[in-house]
């Protein structure tokens, strides 16, 4: 992802919740969610096609793919029930907070852990999606391929704390992974290229 994009994002996502404090128009919002998404599909092809995926390799990779859709989705599910534990809560501390009560530090806390847990939720689940993907990858790509997925992406961008040492192909072909076939809308992209 271009920083542009990763701004242009961010300023997406400052709309929207503006709009939902404000009097945005919600339909300029949609417009530019629906821009903005079809943006990212040409960054990701712009990353997909060099890869000269051949459509019996996209058929093979797909239900991989749509396994890992499918852990992603229990993944949502399980926070969605986790945040439902905190909904009556955060209601009565707002409406104690507008009144001038301060939240106690414990609840702060105790909402910071949650943001952390689940922080650490999703680093775990994306490392055993990767864990998935890579083996089916190595097996449907040609060594060609996988070259082009090592080097495609800037992986400093994503990973900037890696050493040069830790840069191998292997890291570079992960990032490559989880960047661009783990992204919600390439799963998408790719049912349409392997018609």
């Amino acid at each position: 992802m271009t920083r542009k994009l990763l701004l242009a994002l961010c300023m997406l996502f400052g709309l929207i919740a503006i709009s939902a404090a404000q009097d945005v128009d919600p339909e300029m919002a949609k417009q530019s969610t629906a821009i903005l998404t079809r943006m990212r599909k040409v960054e990701l092809l712009n990353e997909l096609l060099p890869l000269i995926l051949e459509k019996q390799q996209i058929n093979r990779i797909l239900p991989t793919i749509e396994k890992i859709r499918a852990k992603q989705r229990k993944l949502i599910e399980q926070e969605h029930k986790d945040l439902l534990e905190f909904d009556q809560p955060t209601v009565t501390v707002v409406d104690d907070g507008v009144k001038g009560k301060m939240p106690s530090s414990s609840y702060v806390t105790t909402i910071l852990a949650f943001y952390h847990a689940n922080d650490i939720r999703r680093q775990v689940a994306m490392g055993e999606n990767l864990d998935i993907l890579m083996p089916a990858l190595k097996q449907i790509l040609n060594p060609g391929q996988l070259k082009v997925m090592a080097n495609s992406l800037t992986v400093t961008f994503f990973e900037p704390d890696l050493t040069p040492n830790e840069m191998n192909d292997e890291t570079k072909m992960r990032v490559f992974a989880r960047e661009v076939l783990l992204d919600p809308l390439t799963y998408d992209l790719l049912l349409q290229m392997a018609k």
